[in-house]
């Protein structure tokens, strides 16, 4: 008994602060998720803007299936997480400020309410799935500095008629833009190396592609 009354105190003192520590962090956490979540829910977009002031990324899923239908991500952001937005059904506008610097897998996965995006120059990479079944998304302005169209970024975006591929990108990752089924002509820069599998698969309108000499690599089915 005495053992254990002396050394309660010992470790209680010497992991004092990290418990300290890490039960502020869960309260401030929790605080702010529930917060932002309800403001989403409620659709309020001035909560979330200032909300948001205090973060540097949009966390995994932190809007996944939400309500919101506008949004303005501030400055002090710089990358959107995965599923950050993924199946936001009534988000129709969105505006990505230039600090962000990466868009992250299934990021606006099944956004089927979006009509029109700018995906900003600080960006390089859009990652896999990222517009993955935005079936209302019509217009896309791509930054001039992607290298990489991931797999399946905009695989069934069968709104999508129209599309710029920037002499920046130098690979189009597979089913790309498979089942964009309004998509009419595109033009592949001679940056371009590799083409993935499928990635114009199921594009029925599509009667043009040109192809520079660039290209090393087509897989099968493309």
């Amino acid at each position: 008994n005495y053992i254990i009354f002396y050394q309660i105190p010992k470790y209680f003192f010497l992991f004092r602060n990290f418990f300290i520590s890490f039960f502020k962090w869960s309260f401030t956490n929790q605080f702010f998720l529930n917060t932002i979540t309800k403001a989403a829910n409620n659709n309020n977009s001035l909560i979330i803007y200032f909300l948001l002031l205090k973060k540097e990324k949009i966390d995994v899923a932190l809007f996944e299936c939400t309500e919101i239908d506008k949004i303005v991500i501030p400055s002090s952001i710089t990358s959107i997480e995965n599923c950050g937005f993924s199946r936001c059904y009534k988000l129709k506008e969105i505006i990505i400020p230039p600090s962000v610097k990466s868009i992250g897998y299934d990021a606006f996965r099944q956004c089927i309410s979006l009509t029109k995006i700018t995906i900003p120059s600080s960006v390089t990479k859009i990652s896999d799935n990222a517009f993955n079944l935005c079936e209302s998304l019509e217009e896309i302005s791509i930054s001039p500095t992607i290298e990489t169209i991931g797999n399946y970024v905009f695989y069934n975006c069968i709104k999508l008629a129209h599309f710029t591929i920037p002499s920046s990108v130098k690979s189009i990752g597979n089913s790309a833009f498979s089942k964009c089924k309004s998509l009419e002509k595109i033009t592949i820069p001679s940056s371009v190396t590799s083409i993935g599998p499928y990635a114009f698969d199921g594009c029925s309108k599509l009667d043009k592609v040109i192809i520079p000499p660039s290209i090393t690599s087509i897989d099968n089915y493309v």
